[in-house]
C-alpha cells in the first residue's frame, strides 16, 4: 500500500494480522462535526 507502511487485514478465520508496520487511518474532526450545532 505505501513506501513504509503495511494494510491491517482480517484473515479467513477472522482474526485481525497487524504487520510491525501497519497503516493507521486518521480522521481529523472531534467527531461531532457541524451537524451537532445545527440540531442541538
Amino acid at each position: 500500500m505505501t513506501e513504509n507502511g503495511e494494510c491491517i487485514v482480517c484473515s479467513a478465520d477472522g482474526n485481525l494480522v497487524v504487520p510491525d508496520f501497519p497503516v493507521i487511518p486518521f480522521i481529523e474532526g472531534d467527531g461531532i462535526g457541524p451537524l451537532y450545532l445545527i440540531f442541538r
